[in-house]
């Protein structure tokens, strides 16, 4: 889901930008958000736990959405994807110049080809 790049947009938003070292520290304390919920079976098997919680862009009538696509196209082998395909996923993933916000009760416009365009436009400001 989208819970960490809620929470790295939310920062974003409020003018923060944590150091790398910050980030370590956030992730050895299980600080930053992985997911809205896990099922019970998820969580006894999860290292990081940490829910989206007060970092929800959803609570405050935001949808997130990406401007270049952040989900491979299809199954993967994580054994036999090269590190690199990771990584660029990563960055797409997280960067909030990769993001934009629709309020959530027009959520479905933000999936459209057509908005998309818009906010890449926007991204020259």
């Amino acid at each position: 889901d989208n819970s960490t790049a809620q929470w790295a947009y939310a920062l974003a938003l409020g003018g923060i930008c944590p150091t790398v070292d910050q980030v370590r520290q956030l992730v050895r304390e299980d600080k930053i958000p992985v997911a809205m919920v896990l099922k019970k079976p998820e969580a006894a098997k999860a290292t990081y736990k940490c829910l989206i919680g007060d970092w929800s862009l959803n609570v405050f009538g935001w949808k997130l959405c990406h401007i270049e696509p952040v989900r491979f196209r299809s199954k993967i082998d994580i054994t036999a994807t090269p590190i690199e395909d990771f990584k660029a996923h990563f960055v797409r993933f997280m960067s909030p110049s990769n993001m934009f916000l629709v309020p959530k009760a027009w959520s479905g416009l933000g999936e459209l080809p057509e908005m998309i365009e818009s906010a890449k436009a926007a991204d020259a400001f």
